[in-house]
């Protein structure tokens, strides 16, 4: 996904301010993977976050033709996670 749609998102990313303009696409990790050292466990997945000033507050999660909305949780100043759970 990141190769059809980095042109149009990377350029408003760079130009945002806030924590919006350390974010970046990223893929979906396993929930043991916090820090994304391995590959990601979707390949067809896309993610668009939902923001309230600087800070993001939900993830809409695309999946094929499935939909699911996350909630984020701050952890840090800087640092906001949700969790998604996918049918095995």
């Amino acid at each position: 996904m990141a190769g059809e749609v980095a042109n149009t998102i990377l350029p408003v990313e760079r130009n945002s301010e806030g924590i919006a303009a350390r974010s970046t696409m990223s893929g979906l990790f396993a929930a043991d993977d916090t820090n994304g050292y391995k590959s990601p466990i979707r390949s067809s997945t896309a993610v668009i976050l939902e923001w309230d000033g600087a800070k993001p507050v939900c993830a809409h999660v695309y999946d094929g033709s499935d939909y699911t909305a996350v909630s984020m949780d701050q952890q840090t100043n800087d640092r906001f996670k949700g969790v998604v759970r996918f049918a095995a």
